[in-house]
């Protein structure tokens, strides 16, 4: 044979392609050429053909159906949205070494995220928003019992026990607003891993700004003490827990990551401050706020900062309250990239 061309198609376990046999088209040239006489050109062209719709069968046969049903198919569909965005510290020490772990494997098997803030505030993209990464791991919140499915996973590079830098926090924000503008996931629906399964996990830790991410009009978050009422009588503050969205498999558990969240302190004992805390977040929730997406949010957030925060958020410095334009500390990501898919430098 001077050359050929080969185009092949087969998917082993479809059952649609299992009935039908490979698609196997060979065109050589010399003695071997076509018996109808088409010159070279010709059996190019015809090749290629055939090998399209090889491929075009292929992807047809990698649709899901079930067996048990008639296919009659509809145009009337468009892909599943994550509804939840789910915060990690990698607790490793650089980029690169959680790149090659997300890319990889740790102690308990294959890991991945759909993103990795560096601390100098560079963006990674590991996994397309549309692909189910392997980040949360067993754990609830509220009725989602499948994290997995239904979240975002975002690696912050963090070994838990510093600081999160200035830069690494505003490009975190810089991301949320992109992603739940995009995906129209609603404002409350980020939490920390350690959120959604406290016995197992401690991410992203008691020194986490969560109250940096509420003043941009992120996650759920009470509103200052002062507006905090006295639960009624009968007040239950673990239903209201389970009500935000926490487990309450081990209380303890759930008790140290409340307060790691919305206090920055430890303890596994509810207090008074938590009760009013906890009534404060359940009228939220009651009143539709948590509901609210961010591509709709058009009012500022007041925002109590726990000891201060350094620096001007929004117009609003130092500590006490202020009334922060939701928008004021973020813009959406760089117009400019022509592929999401890619590293985002930020």
């Amino acid at each position: 044979m001077d050359s050929c061309w080969i185009a092949r198609a087969g998917v082993a376990d479809s059952d649609l392609m299992a009935r039908a046999a490979a698609v196997t088209v060979v065109a050589c040239g010399g003695e071997n050429a076509m018996s109808d006489g088409l010159h070279a050109r010709a059996r190019r062209i015809w090749c290629l053909l055939v090998a399209c719709l090889a491929l075009g069968l292929g992807a047809c046969a990698s649709m899901p159906r079930n067996p048990m049903a008639i296919w009659v198919p509809s145009d009337n569909y468009d892909i599943r949205r994550p509804q939840l965005i789910v915060l990690h510290y990698t607790d490793q020490g650089s980029v690169a070494e959680s790149l090659d772990t997300l890319r990889g494997s740790n102690s308990g098997g294959p890991v991945s995220a759909h993103y990795l803030v560096g601390r100098d505030g560079r963006i990674y993209q590991l996994v397309s928003d549309t692909r189910r990464a392997w980040h949360a791991g067993g754990g609830r919140w509220g009725s989602i019992t499948d994290v997995n499915s239904a979240s975002l996973g975002i690696e912050i590079d963090n070994n838990g026990h510093v600081p999160f830098p200035p830069a690494q926090i505003d490009s975190l924000i810089r991301l949320l607003t992109d992603l739940t503008t995009r995906w129209r996931i609603p404002c409350a629906q980020i939490i920390g891993h350690q959120d959604m399964a406290p016995a197992r996990k401690p991410d992203p830790g008691p020194l986490f700004p969560w109250a940096r991410l509420a003043a941009a009009g992120f996650g759920l978050w009470p509103d200052p003490p002062a507006e905090r009422l006295d639960p009624p009588p009968g007040f239950d503050p673990w239903m209201a827990l389970a009500t935000v969205g926490y487990t309450l498999d081990d209380p303890p558990a759930t008790v140290r990551t409340f307060h790691n969240h919305f206090r920055g302190i430890g303890g596994e004992s509810l207090d008074a401050v938590d009760a009013r805390i906890l009534y404060n977040l359940v009228g939220k929730i009651e009143r539709g706020d948590t509901e609210q997406s961010c591509g709709d949010q058009k009012t500022g957030v007041r925002v109590h900062f726990p000891g201060g925060w350094q620096g001007r958020i929004g117009g609003a410095a130092g500590g006490g309250t202020g009334d922060v334009p939701a928008s004021a500390p973020v813009g959406p990501l760089d117009a400019r990239r022509d592929d999401p898919w890619l590293v985002l430098a930020v």
